[in-house]
């Protein structure tokens, strides 16, 4: 969303000001992001340690988006892994310095926005604005509103305010909650509306993943040795890194989790730095790269396990996941794949590399 030629000085010198309902600085505001040069927008959320740029799937032009902030401007690159042309929604996996500006907790958009929209007042529009230097904000009021979407006037206080083109993915305001996205502009002073609420029923599924959780029984046995992974008994060899049987790393997926044991050691523990895992299926739709996984290290000695959970982020869809241990010296390593990212009936892994 774009200010009219008449209010961009207006708003330069007075961006601090925060209109009737609008946002205050301690609010819970999304950061906004410029996509491929003034296309429109995207905001940014961070889910269990990976950043994510949510925008219009008509602003989600091609796979590779480039992403800016306003001042202090910074870049990021996003890769855009899941679009729903009829909705006009995508989502992007987003890398670079960028991803350090993911402040909004996804979890946080859980909450219904009916009340907030039925309530009376005006809230704030917020838009990068010409150049991507500042964040604008102006007043408007919901004039219509469904189960989906709604409708945003901006009120006869701005009425020099204009609803130009670059008004895809700006975000409204009520009472400093984000409740939507905008999809298109209707006029020179309205714009349509996606409910946050709906974005969020949308979008939960694919960055949660839907598989049940996992047996409390290990499908494999705790005083199990010798080197290699293990998976339902089958053992695969170590080459410099870890490399399966027949050249790849790949089990059915019915929704129940996948488990995974290597040894490192038949006798003492060993140091462990880091633990990278690699997923780049290169069947499309043949099988798709682990989401969520749980990771234990055994750091007993042979006969005497000792198992203990290690934080672990989700694997990104870019399918890249560096598990960092802090040094914890360890034996055994399990990994339990809770969900996968996308619809596939396979999970996939190229390698496990060991620092």
């Amino acid at each position: 969303m774009r200010l009219g030629k008449h209010l961009r000085a207006f708003w330069t010198s007075c961006i601090i000001a925060v209109a009737t309902g609008g946002i205050a600085p301690d609010a819970q505001a999304a950061t906004l992001v410029d996509v491929n040069g003034e296309k429109g927008h995207a905001f940014l959320v961070q889910h269990r340690g990976n950043c994510y740029a949510v925008l219009p799937h008509h602003v989600a032009e091609g796979q590779n988006l480039s992403l800016v902030s306003a001042l202090p401007q910074t870049m990021g690159i996003g890769t855009v892994f899941w679009r729903d042309p009829q909705i006009d929604l995508a989502i992007a996996y987003v890398e670079g310095e960028l991803a350090r500006s993911c402040d909004l907790n996804w979890a946080t958009l859980e909450r219904s926005v009916g009340t907030l929209l039925q309530q009376q007042g005006s809230g704030a529009l917020a838009r990068i604005n010409w150049g991507g230097e500042i964040v604008d904000r102006a007043e408007g009021v919901v004039i219509d509103a469904d189960a989906n979407t709604f409708i945003v006037n901006t009120t006869e206080a701005w009425s020099d305010a204009e609803v130009e083109g670059g008004v895809s993915g700006a975000l409204f305001y009520k009472d400093r909650v984000p409740v939507g996205m905008a999809l298109s502009a209707l006029t020179n002073r309205s714009a349509r509306f996606l409910r946050m609420d709906r974005i969020y029923g949308l979008l939960n599924p694919v960055l949660v993943g839907g598989a049940a959780a996992h047996p409390a029984q290990s499908g494999i046995a705790s005083d199990a040795n010798g080197p290699g992974f293990r998976v339902t008994g089958q053992a695969v060899e170590i080459d410099g890194v870890l490399q399966g049987v027949t050249g790849t790393l790949q089990w059915p997926w019915t929704g129940a989790p996948v488990e995974i044991e290597l040894t490192f050691s038949n006798t003492a523990p060993i140091p462990i730095r880091q633990i990278t895992l690699i997923s780049k299926p290169t069947v499309p739709g043949g099988a798709a790269a682990p989401q969520r996984i749980l990771v234990e290290l055994d750091r007993g000695m042979p006969g005497a396990p000792f198992w203990r959970p290690i934080s672990s982020d989700d694997m990104s869809p870019a399918g890249v996941l560096k598990i960092p241990t802090g040094g914890s010296r360890a034996r055994r390593m399990k990994l339990r794949i809770q969900s996968i990212w996308g619809a596939a009936n396979a999970v996939h892994i190229d390698r496990i590399e060991l620092e």
